[in-house]
């Protein structure tokens, strides 16, 4: 992307993380489960697959999930086969 491009994406989806967060904690929903099935999004090669997963994470509620919204909009995310 270009340099503007990935400035405002970033913006965008710390915007999300920080709204979708908000929405988490007022619905206490917590499942271990939701929130390795979220990260099978990340693997895929469509934004719409990555908007996906960042909702679905997002509703996990779990605590490791501002860990993984931070490195994707910092573009450090990394998804490793095993």
């Amino acid at each position: 992307l270009p340099s503007g491009a990935s400035r405002m994406l970033s913006r965008f989806l710390h915007w999300v993380a920080a709204v979708s967060f908000a929405i988490a904690a007022a619905t206490g929903a917590a499942r271990a489960d939701a929130y390795t099935d979220a990260l099978e999004g990340f693997t895929k090669d469509s934004y719409g697959d990555t908007i996906a997963a960042i909702e679905k994470l997002v509703v996990a509620g779990d605590p490791r999930a501002a860990a993984v919204l931070q490195a994707l909009g910092e573009g450090r995310l990394a998804i490793r086969k095993s």
